[in-house]
């Protein structure tokens, strides 16, 4: 049975058997028994999608073009 792939952000710079070094606060996929053991252990949390901010559009009013 094919190992699953879970994505997890670091919280502490560690090693993974299958990644190698990971620093904090990069996102990376390793498998399953090793996601629960580095979140077990405090070394990094499930990987959760940062919301999209939503800028506001600023309207622009062109220049008034005089007829002569």
């Amino acid at each position: 049975m094919p190992n699953r792939l879970v994505k997890i952000t670091v919280v502490k710079d560690c090693q993974a058997g299958s990644v190698g070094i990971m620093l904090a606060g990069e996102d990376h996929d390793v498998r399953d028994t090793e996601a629960q053991k580095l979140i077990a252990r405090g070394y990094a949390k499930p990987f959760k999608e940062a919301k999209a901010v939503k800028k506001p559009v600023q309207e622009t009013v062109a220049p008034a073009v005089d007829a002569e």
